[in-house]
């Protein structure tokens, strides 16, 4: 039989048939919704909160949504080649085996141009994003369109609300917002601060009222802004016997409030909700919670904007958050920007959500971009930044930050383990600085003494700024 099967089009037959609980049996895959969805544990932070599902394209994808700092996300294609240590040609019969497809019926050719194939295919699983500068930008006034709300397709309701707390929040007494980043050290003339709004625990008690006389009930909670109020586990009631509705995310002090802008409008994709004190009995992880609904619209950085992108001359610094973002001196428009010593161009930043926290097929928006990437220079920050090795041995488990000298340590652990029989399962986890570079960016990780500041604020507040940035 004569095949004239593409790789790519084998691929889309074996997808739909892989059998997760097999294939990823080692993150605990558990089904929901009859079987048609899957749970399982996240790769890369390991907490049980990613899940398995399918690209617009149809190829088996994992992703993370832990909404406070992972945002891990990768093809069953690249996941199961990194877990295994295989070749294109191993990885497309690893997947073929999980589906009990049988390649040979279709005269499988393991040459060196049916290899190379693959390899392409398996690049192009990455659906990159591309910003078209000829779609129109628009100015929308929202209260113009309020009473076509209930008309709307759920991406525009779901703007319109964003948007409406967004610019709530900018109408608001805004002296704690620029005492919580005074704190930080941080110059109260920066531009971006004026892009970021401000809500006290009293202002979010009236912006549940005002939201609940303008959105109908039902879309504020389907959206996640509102819940029911409870207290242990039960809900509270008023005098009347109905429910009592708060804010979905508790504000114990203030939050100031971060947007995401939409390239094509002033409406608001999503928000970043930065709590100025947490409560006692609040973790770390709530310092910054995340409001968005991304099987809906996915909510790009804050910072991530128009005009950066229409910079031909754009030098970005991709950060983790927008506090390391405003401690440099970087400005959204070409006035009073700062020339760097990387090249002489004009300034941004990226706050990214964590150092896995903008999919990678966003990354295709900075094509031909000069990124500089500067994650924190702890351990996570650097994994996220190169990568990262893990091996697995018996009941031990080892991690190493996937640059030279974590590659060094990873080979003499893996020589030891092999020279006393000992059976191993390594993986590797891309990291951004990979990811940035099959997208088309330019490139450079910035590196630092962890002692003068573990992260961009921190070099900020302990003067050392000048000493790393050359600005």
């Amino acid at each position: 039989m004569d095949n004239k099967k593409t790789t790519s089009e084998t691929l889309a037959e074996i997808y739909p048939l892989i059998d997760i609980s097999l294939a990823l049996s080692e993150l605990s895959p558990r089904a929901n919704s009859g079987g048609k969805h899957f749970s399982c544990e996240c790769p890369s932070c390991g907490q049980k909160r990613a899940y398995i599902h399918y690209s617009r394209s149809g190829v088996l994808q994992i992703s993370c949504n832990r909404r406070d700092s992972c945002g891990y996300h990768e093809n069953i294609w690249t996941y199961v080649q990194n877990r295994d240590t295989l070749d294109n040609k191993g990885t497309l019969e690893k997947l073929a085996e999980y589906a009990n497809y049988d390649l040979e019926t279709y005269q499988y050719n393991v040459s060196n141009e049916r290899s190379q194939q693959i390899a392409i295919a398996a690049s192009k699983e990455v659906e990159y994003y591309q910003f078209d500068e000829e779609k129109e930008y628009i100015d929308v006034k929202i209260n113009k369109y309020i009473n076509k709300y209930c008309s709307m397709k759920i991406e525009q309701k779901l703007k319109m609300v964003y948007t409406y707390i967004y610019n709530y929040s900018l109408q608001t007494e805004q002296k704690g917002k620029f005492e919580y980043y005074a704190s930080r050290g941080i110059d109260l003339n920066n531009l971006y601060i004026k892009k970021i709004g401000f809500l006290s625990s009293i202002d979010v008690k009236k912006l549940v009222k005002s939201l609940m006389e303008i959105f109908p009930l039902e879309d504020l909670i389907e959206f996640s802004v509102i819940k029911t109020k409870t207290k242990d586990d039960v809900e509270v009631l008023d005098r009347d016997g109905k429910p009592i509705y708060v804010f979905r995310q508790y504000c114990h002090k203030a939050f100031c409030v971060i947007p995401n802008f939409d390239l094509y409008s002033t409406m608001i994709t999503g928000l970043k909700l930065r709590n100025t004190e947490l409560a006692e009995w609040q973790p770390k992880s709530m310092k910054e919670p995340e409001m968005s609904r991304r099987d809906i619209i996915y909510p790009l950085p804050f910072a991530f904007n128009r005009e950066m992108i229409l910079d031909k001359n754009a030098c970005i610094f991709l950060v983790e958050g927008h506090v390391d973002g405003l401690s440099l001196p970087v400005t959204y428009s070409k006035a009073g920007q700062s020339e760097i010593n990387y090249e002489k161009c004009n300034t941004y930043f990226v706050a990214s959500p964590g150092t896995n926290g903008i999919s990678e097929e966003f990354l295709g928006l900075l094509r031909g971009k000069f990124v500089v990437l500067a994650f924190d220079q702890d351990e996570a920050g650097r994994k996220g930044a190169y990568g990262e090795i893990k091996i697995s041995y018996g009941d031990e488990k080892a991690s190493f930050v996937n640059d030279f000298e974590g590659k060094k340590a990873a080979e003499l652990l893996l020589k030891d383990l092999e020279a006393n029989g000992i059976p191993f399962y390594k993986s590797v986890l891309r990291g951004m600085s990979d990811k940035l570079k099959q997208a088309g960016v330019r490139v450079f990780v910035k590196h630092w003494d962890i002692n003068l500041g573990g992260d961009i604020n921190e070099l900020l507040q302990n003067g050392h700024l000048n000493k790393i940035f050359n600005i």
